[in-house]
């Protein structure tokens, strides 16, 4: 990846950077071992992973309280109803 392509979008390419830059000066400005950062890196992936898991069965509940057992029944149409009800109702209206 050329580093032109990178830095097109600067917001990424700076942040990717940066963090670089930091994670570089843990390893040798602080003397923190590499075995030590990249236990760190999996902890930090692994809460992420959870928490993309936790938001996901949230949506799901939520797409299953919002959408109430019906099965996929649109309740704006009226295919239950009978002819007669919307004679009767024709009905009340002119009188």
């Amino acid at each position: 990846m050329r580093l032109h392509k990178l830095f097109r979008h600067r917001g990424l390419g700076i942040n990717l950077l940066a963090s670089f830059c930091f994670l570089m000066l843990a390893v040798y400005g602080w003397g923190m071992s590499w075995k030590e950062l990249g236990s760190y890196l999996l902890v930090l992936l692994s809460l992420l992973v959870c928490l993309i898991i936790v938001a996901a069965v949230f949506a799901w509940l939520l797409g299953k309280l919002r959408s109430g057992g019906d099965d996929g029944i649109d309740v704006n149409t009226r295919t239950d109803a009978s002819p007669q009800a919307d004679d009767f109702i024709d009905d009340e209206i002119k009188k």
